[in-house]
């Protein structure tokens, strides 16, 4: 199951910069191999992108609203997505979230 802020808007100043995503493994004691991150649904791109094997407690990671060069992406919604395999029994699956992008102020 994926969790994330529903929104944010990248100012500089206050708490509302940052997206939290949490990921929590259907099975808690398998390992996972996962493939994660933000995507531009418009487009069709990553925003953002990691892999790791992981196990048991939920993984966590942000985003400031950025694209790969750092730069603020347009305001407007981005999917936060998790591809996990589940490494013993090779069982496949997908989380996304919604995360929305708010105009600066």
């Amino acid at each position: 199951m994926l969790e994330c802020t529903p929104s944010i808007q990248p100012s500089g100043d206050d708490a509302w910069d940052v997206a939290l995503m949490t990921w929590t493994p259907p099975v808690g004691e398998d390992l996972y191999h996962l493939r994660y991150g933000v995507l531009d649904p418009m487009r069709n791109l990553p925003l953002q992108a990691f892999e790791a094997m992981w196990s048991t407690a939920p993984l966590q990671w942000t985003w400031k609203g950025t694209d790969d060069n750092n730069l603020l992406v347009n305001p407007g919604p981005y999917v936060a997505v998790v591809q996990w395999v589940q490494d013993a029994t090779g069982l496949r699956g997908m989380d996304r979230c919604l995360v929305a992008v708010a105009p600066t102020r």
